[in-house]
Formats: structure tokens, C-alpha cells, sequence
């Protein structure tokens, strides 16, 4: 909306800047959609997330011990993989110390090639 009519409609302009999603909740469909897609799934139950559940497993041990317990509570994570099997996006719900964590070994893990541009894996917990 134009500056001018925010201006008028101030209160529409507040309403539709709060209502925005923020780019972990933009990906977080596709990663169910790519999940559950009967082109993907495949990939997603065989090759992906059996490679993603061993790393993680790691990382989770690693930076259980470094970061305070109330950061470890719950999180919601989106990242992407290309036909490289390398990382391109990673989208948490809520960064914290925790994440923080979590990202620079996920960031640096090879996975099994995508069988398209970007696979979206999500994953939430707590």
C-alpha cells in the first residue's frame, strides 16, 4: 500500500504489516508438501531424513551442553537442499542460542543429492 493511503488507513497499514509471515512460516508448507508429494516422498523417507536424523542426533549432542536448557525447549526448523546435496537455506521459528548452535554443522553437511531445485525438510519439536 502507498505511503499516502497508509496514512489514511493507518490502522490497515498496521494490520496488514503484522499479519506478514515470517519466511520460516512461508517455507513450512512446502516442506510438508515435499514431504508428502508422491514424486518426493521417496527421497524424503529413504535418503534424506535417515542422513538428517544420525547428524542431527550429533549436533542435538554437541549443543545440548553449551547453551541453557530453556533455549532447548521447543523449535521449529525449515532448511533447503539442492541437487548438490548441500544446504541453501536454513529458516528457524525462533533463533536463539540454541540454533545458533545447531546451524554452522548443518550448514556444513553433505546430504543425498535433491531430486529438484530446493527440497524443503522441516521439522519441529518441543
Amino acid at each position: 500500500m502507498p505511503r499516502s493511503h497508509c496514512v489514511v488507513a493507518g490502522l490497515l497499514c498496521v494490520a496488514a504489516v503484522s499479519a506478514r509471515a515470517t519466511p520460516y512460516e512461508d517455507a513450512e508448507p512446502q516442506a510438508k508438501a515435499d514431504a508428502l508429494s508422491p514424486v518426493t516422498r521417496d527421497y524424503y523417507l529413504k535418503e534424506l531424513r535417515p542422513s538428517f536424523s544420525a547428524l542431527f542426533q550429533s549436533l542435538l549432542d554437541a549443543c545440548a551442553s553449551r547453551v541453557s536448557a530453556d533455549t532447548q525447549s521447543s523449535f521449529g526448523l525449515v532448511f533447503t537442499v539442492t541437487p548438490q546435496g548441500t544446504v541453501k537455506q536454513v529458516l528457524w521459528k525462533t533463533p536463539n542460542q540454541f540454533t545458533e548452535c545447531l546451524e554452522p554443522g548443518l550448514r556444513a553437511a553433505k546430504f543425498p543429492p535433491a531430486p529438484k531445485e530446493e527440497f524443503f525438510f522441516g521439522l519441529s519439536g518441543g
